[in-house]
């Protein structure tokens, strides 16, 4: 196959050609706007480990004010009791100490760092997933996955940067562990095919649906 022909979306299953984009391999979809890495750029998971491993287990000052501000505007607004799934969590659990303040009965899931598989046999009136969808290498898949996780009527908060146009000068492309970058279009056609409504979004780094 050469380098510049067309992959199928892993969203939506549609042709998608390569975009201009500097030395990292990317496409978009023309039907959906995924814009995807070309999986020979996909890590192996103990690269990826180790990649998350660099990540400081002390939050700082501008993770915790943005932790706070996607609590009171992703959460809050839509669900100020029941149970949360912190999906992808990490080793620092910020978010389970700020929602646990405001009342909520925590859970959190990592693949590297909590590997418990319990909570993943359980149902939540909120599945969070702060900066997690843009490593995944299968989004269709793990967003069927994280959707079998939220009760009928709760939600899916989901923090992760929106796509930009000029895609040459974006820092998010990267990081050698981000595949998946999303457009509203997007995310409408994940809506589409999980049963979600969506009940807000600053079509910048924030989205929340709500589950049929």
């Amino acid at each position: 196959m050469s380098s510049n022909s067309s992959i199928e979306c892993p969203l939506c299953h549609t042709p998608s050609p390569e975009i201009p984009s500097g030395k990292i391999v990317l496409r978009e979809c023309p039907a959906c706007q995924f814009v995807f890495k070309d999986p020979r750029h996909h890590c192996d998971p103990e690269t990826e480990k180790r990649r998350y491993g660099l990540h400081s287990t002390v939050a700082s000052g501008e993770y915790t004010r943005n932790m706070e501000a996607f609590v009171q505007t992703a959460i809050l607004p839509f669900k100020r009791e029941g149970t949360v799934l912190d999906y992808g969590c990490g080793r620092i659990g910020l978010l389970a100490r700020i929602l646990t303040r405001e009342g909520l009965a925590v859970s959190g899931y990592d693949p590297y760092f909590q590997t418990d598989p319990a909570p993943l046999s359980e149902t939540y009136d909120v599945v969070a997933a702060v900066e997690v969808v843009e490593h995944f290498q299968d989004p269709k898949s793990e967003f069927a996955r994280l959707t079998a996780l939220v009760k009928k009527g709760g939600i899916l908060a989901i923090a992760t940067q929106f796509v930009l146009p000029d895609l040459t000068r974006w820092w998010y492309v990267r990081d050698i562990t981000h595949y998946s970058f999303y457009s509203d279009r997007s995310f409408e056609e994940i809506a589409r095919q999980n049963g979600l409504t969506l009940r807000w979004t600053n079509h910048r780094n924030t989205i929340v649906f709500e589950k049929r």
